[in-house]
């Protein structure tokens, strides 16, 4: 029986600028590439954060050999060189420092493109992972689905794309120890626009996994806008995303987080997430 750490990570939309957020990514992918590249950013990196006088290092690379949102270059060496990186930043700084990482539901993608078997390098120089568990299914998707279900073991295979259930046990069965494991979850929805029709059943009950019209995206809080743009630099509709607090203003919830009256609501007893309907709108937490 693994007893799992969990930590509650709260993700907050503070990118001011998008395209920050995809160089980011390039960085990583040009600090990986070279032992000279490592070596000579490493120094300079090391200089930056003795003279932040932190301790601790966490990196989120979405993701390594894979494409992401649209707009990265991709290397089969991609997980490989971050492995070498890694391992030279725990050389840099010593055993004392704080070095995690950000990670998809399955282990990261190998140089054959399936996901890593053996994962014990890494768990070797990290002190611990954060399995991001959440945006597991958004406006991406064909139909709504939960954003960060607990379980999808008992989901329909075409509804299991990912649960803190399945993605804990693949990187415990990979070989990172239980107690180096943090599941990170979600503290926002993903708002849909669904006709009744496709959201109620004929006894009046909300459907799990209706299908939802991609063209007319509802707004999410008030941090969104009619036009956003991603880290590629694409600008699109709004990105329904509401957060807890949203919700709570918008009505959806009381203060206390119950449900507010009259709105319409279902628990998925699979993925243990709730759906909530009004005005021909759907959430998905």
């Amino acid at each position: 029986m693994y007893r799992w750490l969990v930590w509650v990570h709260l993700l907050l939309r503070q990118y001011s600028d998008p395209g920050q957020y995809h160089q980011l990514r390039s960085v990583y992918r040009r600090l990986c590439a070279s032992i000279r590249s490592r070596r000579c950013r490493l120094r300079v990196r090391s200089a930056h954060i003795e003279s932040l006088s932190t301790s601790d290092l966490q990196y989120s690379w979405e993701y390594p050999g894979k494409q992401g949102i649209g707009c990265n270059a991709v290397s089969s060496n991609d997980t490989d060189n971050f492995l070498t990186f890694l391992q030279a930043l725990r050389e840099e700084f010593g055993s004392e420092f704080i070095l995690t990482a950000s990670v998809p539901l399955t282990p990261w993608t190998g140089p054959n493109g399936t996901s890593l078997s053996n994962v014990s390098d890494f768990a070797a120089v990290l002190d611990w992972v954060n399995v991001m568990n959440y945006d597991v299914h958004g406006s991406w998707d064909s139909v709504v689905g939960p954003n960060a279900p607990l379980n999808d073991t008992c989901a329909n295979s075409t509804d299991a794309d990912g649960s803190a259930v399945s993605a804990l046990a693949a990187w415990s069965a990979a070989g990172m120890p239980a107690h180096q494991i943090v599941l990170g979850v979600a503290g926002y929805g993903h708002s849909y626009s669904v006709d009744p029709i496709a959201a109620l059943a004929a006894d009046g009950v909300l459907q799990l996994y209706p299908s939802f019209n991609a063209s007319a995206q509802p707004l999410g809080d008030a941090w969104d806008s009619l036009n956003s743009t991603d880290s590629c630099g694409v600008t699109s509709g709004p990105s329904g995303i509401i957060d807890f607090w949203g919700l709570i203003e918008e009505g959806y919830l009381n203060a206390n987080g119950s449900v507010a009256a009259g709105i319409n609501y279902i628990f998925d007893g699979c993925s243990q997430t709730v759906r909530i309907h009004m005005s021909f709108s759907l959430i998905s937490r």
